[in-house]
Order: C-alpha cells, then structure tokens, then sequence
C-alpha cells in the first residue's frame, strides 16, 4: 500500500511539474530584443508575441517565432571580411535566394524591391513556394551593413503570412557597432580596379 501511495504521490508530482513549465511557457513575456552572441554583428528587437527560437536554421545567429500565429524569422550575418572587394548588395542577395529556395518548388517571385533598413540599403524579394506538401511565404531581405551582409529571412504558411507583420519586424533590426572589417580583392586584382561599395 505505502508503495503505491509513494509510487502516485511521484506520478503527480512529475505530471505537475510540467504542468507548471507548460504555464510558465505560456506566460513567459515575450518581445525583447535577440543579439547575435557568435560574431556581434546584428540585433532585434522582437514585437510583443515573438519569443527566441533554436534549431530553425543552423547558419542563423538570431531565430525567432510567434508561435500563436506560425510565423517565423531569422538573421544570418556575414562578416564583409569574408568577401572580396567589390560584391555587391545584389550580387550577395541573389545567391543567398537561390539557396533559400533550394528544395522549394518556386511558384512566384516578387522584386527586386530596395528599401532602407536600419539607415542601410537593403533588397527585398517576397517568395511563394512549396515544399512538404505545404504552401509557404518568404520574405527574404538582404541588407547591406557596414560591417557585414544580413539576412533577414521571415515566413509562414501561405494562410498565415502577413508582409505588414514582417516588414514590422525589419524595423528592429540593426547592425551592431565594431571595427571596420578589413577586406581584400580578388587574386590577381588591384584594389584601384574594384569598387569599395558594396551595393
């Protein structure tokens, strides 16, 4: 009998504990801002709803959700130390898209749109596409900082993307203060032949 009585009384209190981390999760306060701990490069300023996410992208410095809603985002920051004198705005935004959509069957492509993000030039391109037996919605939005090349990489289920939403967000993000990168031409060329600017 005082098995059983032990064996319930454990019973309740693990399924009580989860209980409360489901609640605490719940009312857990959202919004906050994200910063990039790997290379200080970026920062957002999440919206109330929004909370840190893990494991949507393994490349991605910053990764949020709202999870009542099913929207998603994230940063990849690039250090203009990594490429050479004279890629551009463009030329980054293209390539970085292509690998976006790699494995999403493209149905419609909207853009090149330029925007100014965080007093950067940036290039917007809304996707649609789909993938796993579902519809999705991309906002991928490159933005050309003083220190690196940024990703900002927003989407959701066709039903639940929302570009006023998403543009939102890009009003929190920001490029975070540092040294100026050192940056080098290709082989073989001069730095007189390359343009400095990277848009």
């Amino acid at each position: 009998m005082s098995i059983l009585v032990v064996a319930l009384t454990v019973s309740f209190i693990f399924l009580y504990r989860d209980r409360l981390r489901h609640v605490s999760w719940r009312q857990r306060p959202s919004g906050g801002a994200l910063v990039d701990q790997e290379l200080g490069l970026a920062r957002l300023q999440l919206p109330a709803g929004w909370r840190p996410a893990h494991d949507l992208n393994e490349g991605a410095c910053i990764q949020a959700i709202s999870p009542v809603h099913g929207r998603h985002v994230i940063v990849i920051s690039e250090s203009l130390e990594d490429y050479a004198i004279g890629v551009t705005l463009h030329e980054h935004a293209e390539v970085t898209r292509n690998l976006l959509t790699r494995g999403v069957r493209v149905t419609k492509v909207i853009g090149p749109e330029t925007r100014t993000v965080a007093g950067c030039e940036a290039v917007q391109f809304e996707i649609e596409g789909f993938h796993d037996n579902t519809w999705l919605k991309y906002l991928h939005t490159t933005v050309a900082g003083r220190r690196a090349f940024h990703q900002v990489i927003a989407w959701a289920t066709q039903s639940r993307y929302q570009r006023a939403v998403f543009d939102a967000l890009l009003d929190g993000f920001t490029e975070l203060p540092g040294p100026d990168p050192i940056r080098r031409p290709p082989p073989g060329i001069e730095p007189k032949q390359l343009s400095t600017r990277v848009h």
